[in-house]
């Protein structure tokens, strides 16, 4: 199996499903704490046996590469400010709090918060841009 180093993807781990030992023990508790299955995550690099993933640009975790499983590439990661093209917060600027897979679509879906306030609308990557 090729490293997804550089790529986008869902980490498909739960406790219930695979063991323990796939996530490296010293973030195993930050991992668990914050992880869902339709997370997106950044494939940073590789300390074998480890693949380093992040969803933020703060923090990253060691896991084992056979949970990864590759998406279409986004620039974003949670905590990104962004500017709302579309609806009625067309023009403002947000923060992403939240970054899924949408199944069906199978596109990222993007959860924001404007001025602190999350907002209950869900976007699509073209419904957002970087802010200048």
């Amino acid at each position: 199996m090729p490293t997804p180093i550089g790529q986008c993807g869902r980490y498909l781990w739960s406790a219930d499903i695979e063991p323990a030992e796939w996530i490296h023990p010293d973030d195993y508790a930050d991992f668990t704490a914050q992880h869902s299955l339709g997370r997106i995550y950044h494939c940073q690099g590789e300390t074998p046996p480890y693949i380093a993933i992040q969803a933020n640009r703060r923090q990253a975790f060691r896991v084992n590469p056979e949970g990864f499983s590759p998406v279409p590439d986004t620039p974003y990661y949670i905590g990104d400010s962004v500017r709302i093209q579309v609806g009625s917060q067309a023009g403002a600027e947000a923060e992403i709090v939240s970054m899924g897979w949408h199944t069906n679509k199978q596109k990222i879906l993007f959860g924001l918060a404007v001025n602190g306030k999350r907002r209950s609308r869900q976007y699509w990557e073209e419904d957002i841009a970087p802010v200048a």
